[in-house]
């Protein structure tokens, strides 16, 4: 057991250090960007990167969450996911070539036809990836897989940003994506080799697709509805307000891929190695919960207050006017990825059909709200339709989660949590508006009340700060 706690510290570190490093190179590589990049021609890159990911999730198929989850595994397993994504991967970067004058011509755009043919090619190169970073899953060797990350980011980044000062425009984008992507696949696969044989077994993927077809089809429907948004207001409210929304998204992404990757490999990982131990699942559930919302809550006050600053140095005055959606996208991530860490035990449970059912809901109401935004012409009823769901998908996720694992006060700690952060969050923002607007000052001010929050949040009996820290020191 002793072993087994060290392995997992190790993995933890390793992927949160690799993942920070990466996160710090997207976002540097980012900034950049937008001294050579307008809005409207981020506006574009947030329509070819809609296409793209939704292809790789459909590539992806949930194979690499069925091959970590999955208690024995042989060399069949992994060849026949191979086959499939990779088959799969030639079949859809066809339909996206095929499709790509018709997507412009929507858009009345026709430059995003060829960049849509040309980053289809990521579809074929990604579904290389599938078997090779679920082997360094399941085997928790998240500092090989975090090397090959940083090394693929680097150099792409690199070639990206010379691009840029070259005057590529878009162009430069697309080569960082798919250097990546190159790069990423062959440095997995020098650390997991090749595959003995290459064959696809029915056996096999009936057995990987019961699992990962309801997952597919749920990550299959996020993907769709997270950056369905952009694609919206690029048709109908101009490819400029694109460009802002898809900026404040990806800044706000550097928190949210931070956890999202530790969700996703290590807890995800390790719950699936506890499967034979309930109460240890339970208990390390709980406290991944209890933290995330605490840390969370932190980050959304932070991002709320100083939005229009952080647009500001980082990317420039001219995209200040993004801080709004920055704003309203930060409290969404509370709601996000906490609903993040229940799907990671429900995938553990195999109870995947659950996550297919409240996702389907979550759509309907996400619907709901576009279409109410469409027919009023008003982008403000898009982003807090977008908020609203996320609030009530997270509500459902919950409450089925703490059926499971027979726990009943948690959403009364969450709560206590969001109305915490809230309150000190409007309190700030009042102060800010109203008597200062020294950031530095504020800043100060702010300091004083992430101490209040602490406070707050161990009177109500919700997070004892160093308590917390001394239990996971000593473990």
């Amino acid at each position: 057991m002793n072993n087994f706690k060290s392995k997992i510290k190790h993995a933890t570190l390793w992927s949160l250090i690799s993942q920070i490093l990466y996160i710090l190179i997207i976002l540097f590589t980012n900034i950049i960007l937008t001294k050579y990049l307008s809005p409207v021609e981020f506006g574009q890159i947030s329509i070819i990167m809609f296409f793209v990911i939704i292809s790789s999730v459909l590539v992806e198929g949930g194979f690499g969450g069925a091959l970590v989850r999955k208690k024995v595994i042989g060399h069949y397993d992994y060849s026949t996911v191979l086959v499939f994504s990779f088959i799969f991967s030639i079949i859809l970067c066809l339909l996206l070539f095929s499709f790509s004058n018709i997507i412009a011509n929507y858009y009345d755009n026709p430059e995003l036809s060829k960049y849509i043919k040309i980053s289809s090619i990521i579809l074929i190169v990604n579904s290389l990836q599938t078997v090779s970073s679920a082997k360094l899953i399941r085997e928790m060797k998240f500092k090989e897989r975090g090397i090959s990350r940083l090394l693929s980011i680097l150099i792409a980044s690199i070639a990206c940003v010379l691009l840029a000062y070259k005057g590529y425009g878009v162009w430069s984008f697309i080569v960082m994506q798919l250097s990546y992507s190159v790069l990423f696949a062959l440095l997995l696969f020098a650390y997991t080799g090749r595959i003995r044989s290459v064959y696809f077994s029915q056996s096999s993927f009936k057995k990987l697709y019961s699992f990962g077809v309801n997952t597919s089809i749920a990550s299959l429907l996020n993907s769709v509805f997270d950056n369905i948004y952009q694609v919206i207001i690029g048709k109908y409210f101009g490819m400029n307000q694109t460009g802002l929304f898809y900026q404040s998204k990806r800044l706000q992404d550097v928190p949210n891929n931070l956890i999202n990757m530790l969700l996703q490999g290590v807890f995800f990982s390790t719950l699936s190695k506890l499967q034979d131990n309930i109460p240890k699942m339970h208990y390390l559930y709980l406290k991944v919960t209890k933290h995330v919302s605490v840390f969370m809550g932190v980050v959304i006050v932070f991002v709320f207050i100083f939005a229009e600053k952080l647009i500001s140095i980082l990317y420039g005055v001219e995209w200040v006017e993004g801080a709004y959606f920055l704003q309203i996208l930060s409290v969404i991530s509370f709601f996000y990825i906490q609903e993040l860490v229940v799907r990671a035990l429900l995938k553990t449970l195999n109870k995947t059909k659950q996550i297919l059912y409240f996702d389907l809901v979550k759509k309907g109401i996400q619907i709901l709200f576009i279409l109410i935004a469409l027919k009023l012409n008003n982008i403000n009823y898009l982003i807090w339709g977008y908020l609203f769901t996320s609030v009530i998908s997270y509500i459902n996720y919950l409450i089925l989660s703490d059926k499971l694992i027979g726990e009943n006060k948690r959403l009364s700690e969450i709560t206590t949590i969001f109305i915490v952060a809230s309150v000190i969050g409007f309190i700030l923002f009042f102060i800010k508006i109203n008597y200062i607007s020294n950031s530095i000052l504020l800043f100060i001010i702010f300091s004083v009340f992430v101490v209040a929050y602490f406070y707050c949040l161990s009177v109500f009996k919700v997070f004892k700060f160093k308590s917390e820290i001394k239990l996971y020191i000593s473990k």
